[in-house]
């Protein structure tokens, strides 16, 4: 056996790249000859292991459960399952109170594994949090080139210790668009937010659409907390059946429901690190247009006609333009398909995903221990217990009383980031944009 790796993850967030990525990472690493165990946080509201097991089951999973919703719970409760299990690695997926956790056994003297930050994101609080805990990191392992050359530039972390592993998806027998369409069925797949995934453009480019003269239908898979108000500004579209809500879909159903039915998936993102759907729809035979986001320039996957057509982040107009050359240039989406199937083989298959994970773990696993930090972070008083016993004897007090802090959302229960950077900041994103030129 290579070794036990255990990942720490979200039960939270069930439409996810990251939970497809665990979907696949565990057998096949269980099959290099990992031991692998699905460790998902459990809170009082919002991440529920149960109910995110039902759509995305694994072979060797635990819960992590810190029901008190404090600092000290949740280093507590990590602690206590890391020492139950004696893994040789913890790989933390969006958990940050892994790292001060491992930390604490390190500085007990009696067992501690390695830790490995995985990264699935382009955004400044990751790489303010590896600068932070950058001293007891074993390594980072980034799906995306951007986010590699980030933890470098921004992390200060050796570069030694970056590893690059790509989120992949299942290759298929696909089949590629006709040479001549005529009604152009669009699909977007995704969250439905507006920052990152800037749903509001697609009304937008679709009335750019209608102008021109194209005939098509859009597909929409997902929900997300724009949910209610796409609707309302699809509505027209919506009556005349020209745009379709399936809500949101397994990954099982997704092919069946979605890839199966649509010429070309539309991505419309500021900063994506592939993502993932892009890489399924590939390799269903299906066209990409995209924006040209962040965290598309080194990752040089995305080649504008070659194997996807490409439009700049925001321009309406010209992703229109872009999609209505798959109806009147034919021949076009079967030559991008066929092209994007074939990197999709080469370079984004889950085999070779799961083969570079697998080299990134062995690697890390060889390096040199690190050692005990004395000084991190420091853990805030929340609230009078805290103030008045001090937050460790006040953390027992509230786990025999059954009281808890009460977060607002899933990354209030257990947060993202020990930073605590904003997510539009725009000295970051200056730096990641200039860092995304090929």
């Amino acid at each position: 056996m290579r070794g036990h790796i255990l990942f720490i993850a979200p039960s939270a967030y069930i439409l996810s790249g990251l939970a497809s990525w665990l979907d696949y990472l565990e057998p096949g690493l269980h099959d290099k000859g990992w031991k692998v165990t699905i460790g998902l946080v459990e809170g009082s509201g919002f991440h529920n292991p149960e109910t995110y097991l039902l759509v995305h089951p694994h072979i060797n999973w635990i819960v992590i459960s810190c029901l008190t919703g404090t600092p000290e719970g949740r280093i507590k409760a990590i602690q206590q399952t890391v020492m139950e299990l004696k893994p040789d690695l913890v790989a933390s997926v969006n958990i940050p109170d892994a790292y001060p956790a491992v930390n604490r056994l390190r500085g007990s003297r009696k067992y501690a594994p390695k830790i490995v930050m995985a990264v699935h994101g382009i955004e400044a609080y990751l790489y303010d949090d590896i600068k932070l805990f950058g001293s007891i990191l074993d390594g980072v392992v980034c799906t995306n080139r951007l986010a590699c050359k980030l933890s470098e530039i921004i992390g200060n972390f050796p570069e030694n210790r970056i590893h690059y592993g790509p989120c992949g998806a299942k290759t298929v027998d696909a089949s590629f668009p006709d040479d001549h369409i005529n009604t152009l069925t669009i699909a977007y797949s995704g969250r439905l937010e507006q920052w990152q995934k800037r749903v509001h453009d697609l009304p937008e480019i679709i009335k750019e659409l209608e102008k021109m003269g194209v005939p098509f239908e859009l597909l929409i898979a997902g929900n997300g907390p724009e949910d209610q108000a796409l609707r309302k500004s699809l509505g027209p579209w919506v009556n005349k059946k020209t745009v379709t809500f399936l809500g949101r879909l397994s990954s099982e159903c997704m092919h069946e429901k979605l890839y199966s039915r649509a010429h070309t998936l539309l991505m419309p993102s500021f900063w994506e690190t592939g993502p993932i759907v892009n890489w399924e729809a590939m390799a269903a035979g299906v066209v990409v247009v995209s924006s040209r986001f962040v965290g598309s320039g080194l990752e040089g996957a995305l080649k504008h006609g070659e194997n996807a057509l490409l439009f700049p982040v925001g321009d309406h107009k010209e992703a229109a333009i872009q999609l209505s050359r798959l109806v009147r240039e034919p021949g076009l989406a079967t030559r991008l398909a066929k092209n994007g199937y074939q990197i999709i083989k080469e370079r984004y298959d889950i085999h070779v995903s799961i083969n570079a994970w697998d080299t990134a773990f062995k690697e890390i696993l060889d390096l040199p221990d690190r050692t005990h930090r004395a000084f991190l972070p420091e853990i805030k008083a929340r609230g009078r217990l805290d103030n008045l016993l001090g937050i460790k004897i006040a953390e027992i007090i509230r786990g025999k009383i059954g009281k808890k802090v009460v977060a607002n959302d899933a990354g209030g229960e257990w947060p993202h980031s020990y930073s605590g950077t904003e997510c539009q900041d725009d000295s970051f994103w200056g730096i990641a944009k200039t860092a995304d030129s090929p």
